[in-house]
């Protein structure tokens, strides 16, 4: 029995090391268990999460390849200012199916061969070929204003889940909190039933207390599972992915904002959506211009190198013999080109015409997004400073409550209280809490709506990260 029973475990230490390097599939499995450990193991607070966010989010990789896209257009028609080489070669087979008279002229048996190489340099087109380019270059800047303006918008979002799961959190322990002390509360009742100092309807209102604040509480933790998934979908984790988001909802600084019209000059010189408005409505100049271009005449100049063999399939014939009529030519030319279409029948007129309307019209909405934009300003503004004002009157709220229930419970033991003022005491404290975190959420949450209204790229959601321009 001990030699089998060596046998096994060696055998099995086998199993286990070749399993780990030599079986098929086990490297793969072994790689999934490492990064799935490695997710589990990652501990992430507000700054961290939203930089994780912009290094890894699909949306802003797809902005990014934008941004090369109009790069290479800008390359493009850079290039359109360079001459530009072109060839032409053919061969064709002539046969002669009827000819009359004596003359060798008329036979046409033969094949052709020709070869025509080009050069030619744009002088002058309407200013189209540098108007192209100056578009090109503000799609450039186009496509990094958009780019800035998706990473505002995925810090925003990032931003609000990440809050909303801390508020999750503060509830769940808050009512943990709550349901522990109903527990006690229905312990006390039982135990004063028992001695027939209460009846027992007391006993029953405890234990509906006590059942409502732990679905409640189901909720909260429901809650949270569903603000990690949908946390982890921002930073392209997987939806099951366990990522420690860290930070306290309670940890809320009360800042010092600018005023509101610091706030609004900011948010008109710094924020995303007026450069792409200004961008989108350079470039339709841009296109006005290249449009105008082309009542103008083009002017090029231009070489070609000519080839040209003609293959008879006889000889030709005269009073001294025969002779070859093959031919073969090389020659050049050299010269400027002007072509100049004076009517199309109205149509470069209203293409013209349809990019000034399209100018006006970026105008009127670049003005509007200044309007939206103060609305917004001003409306977070306003939610931060009432929001501000209900985190200190709900933390005091909270002492106040915390203290009633305190005695409450005190005059309940002694005798002195009744049940029903000792729930009423504890629904006090419960909705005092609750009402601080929503408030301490309000909070922040308007902060980072404010920042975002401003332009400003603030991870920490801390007014002293307060930047211009």
């Amino acid at each position: 029995m001990l030699l089998y029973s060596l046998a096994m475990r060696f055998a099995l230490l086998v199993v286990v090391v070749c399993g780990g390097v030599g079986l098929p599939g086990a490297g793969p499995v072994a790689a999934q268990t490492n990064a799935t450990a490695t997710v589990n193991a990652t501990r992430l607070d507000l700054r961290e999460s939203v930089q994780l966010g912009l290094e890894r989010s699909p949306r802003i990789e797809a902005r990014a390849m934008a941004i090369k896209r109009a790069r290479s257009r800008s390359k493009s028609a850079q290039g359109q200012f360079l001459p530009s080489a072109s060839m032409n070669s053919g061969y064709s087979k002539i046969g002669s199916l009827y000819a009359k008279g004596p003359t060798d002229q008329d036979y046409l048996d033969q094949a052709n061969t020709y070869i025509n190489l080009r050069v030619m340099q744009r002088l002058f087109a309407g200013l189209t070929v540098l108007n192209r380019y100056q578009k090109a270059k503000v799609g450039i800047a186009l496509a990094e204003a958009e780019k800035r303006q998706a990473e505002q918008e995925l810090i925003r979002e990032i931003q609000n889940e990440y809050l909303r799961l801390l508020k999750a959190r503060e509830d769940v322990r808050s009512l943990e909190q709550t349901v522990e002390r109903l527990q006690t509360n229905r312990e006390a009742a039982q135990a004063f039933f028992n001695v027939s100092m209460l009846p027992y309807v007391k006993v029953l209102e405890a234990e509906v207390e006590l059942a409502d604040a732990r679905q409640q509480l189901s909720k909260a933790r429901s809650e949270v599972r569903t603000q990690t998934i949908r946390l982890n979908a921002l930073l392209d984790y997987p939806s099951e992915a366990a990522v420690d988001y860290g930070g306290d909802l309670k940890a809320v600084h009360l800042d010092q904002v600018p005023s509101l019209a610091t706030c609004l000059q900011l948010a008109l010189d710094v924020r995303p959506e007026i450069t792409v408005f200004e961008k989108n409505i350079a470039m339709a100049e841009e296109e006005a211009q290249v449009r105008a271009g082309k009542f103008a005449p083009n002017v090029n100049l231009t070489a070609d190198f000519y080839h040209r063999k003609k293959d008879y399939d006889k000889q030709g014939q005269s009073f001294s013999g025969s002779y070859d009529m093959d031919q073969t030519n090389q020659y050049w030319s050299a010269g400027i080109e002007v072509q100049w279409k004076l009517f199309a029948g109205g149509s470069r007129y209203h293409d013209y015409q349809e990019m000034e309307f399209e100018i006006s019209r970026l105008k009127r909405r670049l003005q509007n997004a200044r309007n939206q934009i103060q609305s917004e300003v001003s409306a977070a503004y306003n939610k931060l400073v009432e929001a501000k004002g209900r985190v200190r009157s709900t933390r005091e709220a909270i002492g106040a409550a915390q203290e009633n229930y305190s005695r409450e419970q005190t005059r309940f033991k002694k005798g002195l209280g009744t049940m029903q003022e000792l729930l009423d005491s504890q629904t006090r404290l419960t909705r005092a809490e609750v009402k601080a975190n929503q408030a301490m959420l309000d909070y922040r949450l308007a902060m980072a709506e404010l920042f975002y209204a401003m332009g400003q790229r603030n991870l920490t959601l801390r007014s002293a990260a307060l930047k211009k321009g």
